[in-house]
């Protein structure tokens, strides 16, 4: 399946791990993790909005994108964050990293076309 570039994605996230300095990491839960467990990615308004039953959805501007014919690159800020995430354009696979003061998570997730 080939997704869009320059449509909306909706993400799902199935796998966080939490990285501390020295190599320490652990499964955790997006909850534990403090995200979402979907988000939806839309990249003609650069914009990444979480997705949370029972939360209010919370809203970050993408502060870059660029695509190829195989992938797109996303990253931004948000607060104390700063984050990145790939997505291949082939098979919708995520993989995204978000990073704070001491503390880093590796997020691995699928992405569909809205």
């Amino acid at each position: 399946m080939t997704l869009p570039a320059d449509k909306v994605f909706i993400c799902a996230f199935n796998e966080v791990r939490e990285c501390k300095p020295f190599g320490e990491c652990k499964r955790v839960s997006p909850k534990d993790a403090n995200l979402a467990p979907i988000v939806m990615l839309d990249l003609e308004k650069k914009e990444l909005v979480s997705i949370s039953m029972g939360d209010p959805n919370r809203e970050a501007l993408i502060g870059g994108i660029k695509s190829t014919d195989g992938a797109v690159y996303l990253h931004g800020q948000h607060g104390k964050e700063a984050w990145s995430a790939v997505i291949s354009l082939k098979t919708g696979s995520m993989t995204a990293n978000i990073s704070v003061e001491d503390l880093g998570f590796v997020v691995f997730g699928n992405c569909a076309p809205k």
